[in-house]
């Protein structure tokens, strides 16, 4: 009882939120460490959640003074659950139209909402761990099947890790965050992305719908600050369907390769190809907008391009 008192009050010195598990049990063979099982916990920033086991590693030299220093973390089926603030009436409006400004909005005002991240170990281990995100009561994202390492070196977290997705079928991520500032240097690959599903929980109210879609992607995305981000995305789209009132639009096996660049509030979009299939389409250009200059400047250039056939596909009626 002594020592789970102490667990207890140190977790809420040095984290802020209170700490309960069913039992703990010091295990010497192969490798010392302590068993901690059926832990639930909470922070003061909306997260709470269970852990079916959390080993924790000691470093074994400083055992020799007497000193405890954690070497590494390793968790089994982690169940977070963050709560984003609640929104005011204006905010909790959906807008009825799709937005790159809007989708920087909520990204910017989600990255600033997210507790924040405190490791003092150098390692921690994850294994078949979930993450939920709400707003108010609704569940409005899923990371599930995490698996992957944090590892801590200063004010630097490297990570690497898999996990599935509401919005996707599996993700790959590796890179690392720095601190203080949101410095992340990664790169990500998707696989079955599901752009309809994200544009219709952001945007339910569009007139432009994604009916159903399928994307690859890899970005390689690098941040400096909230506000301030670069990204190369090279991608795969096999289908894509789209429905504006009464007409739909196919579109089937499409490539591509771009440069998105976001410097406080200034956008700017490289598009060094977009290759279509079906129907035939070869596009480039660029799109840069400032929102302390009139207007957006596009330039955009065309090839091989299926007039005919795009057209009728645009004009035609729904089914």
């Amino acid at each position: 009882d002594t020592v789970k008192e102490k667990i207890k009050s140190e977790y809420a010195r040095d984290v802020g939120g209170q700490i309960e598990y069913e039992y703990l049990k010091l295990v010497i063979f192969p490798r010392p460490r302590v068993a901690i099982s059926n832990v639930k916990f909470t922070t003061p920033d909306k997260v709470d959640g269970t852990v079916e086991s959390l080993d924790i590693y000691p470093k074994i030299l400083p055992l020799f003074t007497g000193n405890l220093r954690i070497a590494m973390l390793r968790s089994r089926s982690p169940r977070i659950n963050i709560r984003f603030p609640e929104k005011s009436d204006d905010e909790s409006k959906a807008p009825d139209y799709v937005s790159a400004d809007i989708l920087q909005d909520r990204l910017i005002s989600t990255i600033r909402s997210l507790p924040e991240l405190k490791i003092s170990t150098l390692v921690l281990r994850i294994r078949n761990g979930r993450i939920q995100f709400f707003e108010a009561n609704k569940r409005v994202f899923i990371l599930q099947s995490i698996s992957g390492n944090i590892k801590r070196r200063a004010n630097r977290f490297e990570f690497d890790f898999k996990c599935q997705s509401n919005f996707w079928e599996s993700m790959a991520m590796k890179g690392h965050y720095a601190e203080p500032g949101f410095q992340i240097k990664s790169q990500v690959k998707l696989n079955h992305f599901r752009p309809h599903a994200l544009v219709d929980s952001f945007f339910p109210k569009s007139t432009l719908k994604m009916t159903n879609a399928r994307t690859n992607l890899t970005l390689d995305l690098q941040t400096d600050g909230i506000e301030r981000l670069a990204a190369k995305i090279k991608g795969s789209i096999p289908y894509l369907n789209l429905r504006h009132g009464n007409k739909d639009l196919k579109l089937t096996d499409a490539s591509f390769e771009c440069e998105y660049q976001f410097n406080n509030k200034v956008v700017t979009l490289s598009l060094a190809q977009f290759n279509l299939k079906d129907p035939r389409l070869s596009l480039s250009g660029r799109l840069h907008a400032d929102p302390a200059l009139p207007g957006v400047q596009l330039e955009l250039e065309g090839r091989q391009i299926d007039v005919e056939t795009t057209c009728l596909l645009y004009t035609s009626p729904s089914p």
